[in-house]
């Protein structure tokens, strides 16, 4: 087993199935399935976490990534 070194933290946004229809209406780009996007996050956590991260998921609201798009005067799509 290697040793992996610790490198700091970094936040993944989390998505909630529940929330997924919505998700869609803001943005087109988004994975069309849940199920889908779910495989990719997992992949990219677990990535990272082989590289020595420690990854936090952050439950990230819809009302909530859309107020902050607007204070921080950003678009509401998959690149904020």
């Amino acid at each position: 087993m290697r040793k992996v070194a610790k490198l700091g933290r970094i936040a993944a946004a989390w998505l909630r199935e529940e929330d997924w229809p919505r998700w869609l209406e803001l943005d087109s780009n988004f994975q069309r399935d849940y199920a889908g996007w779910r495989v990719k996050m997992d992949e990219a956590v677990a990535k990272r976490i082989e590289k020595g991260y420690t990854v936090i998921k952050v439950d990230v609201g819809v009302v909530d990534f859309m107020a902050w798009c607007n204070v921080s005067g950003r678009k509401v799509d998959t690149n904020s």
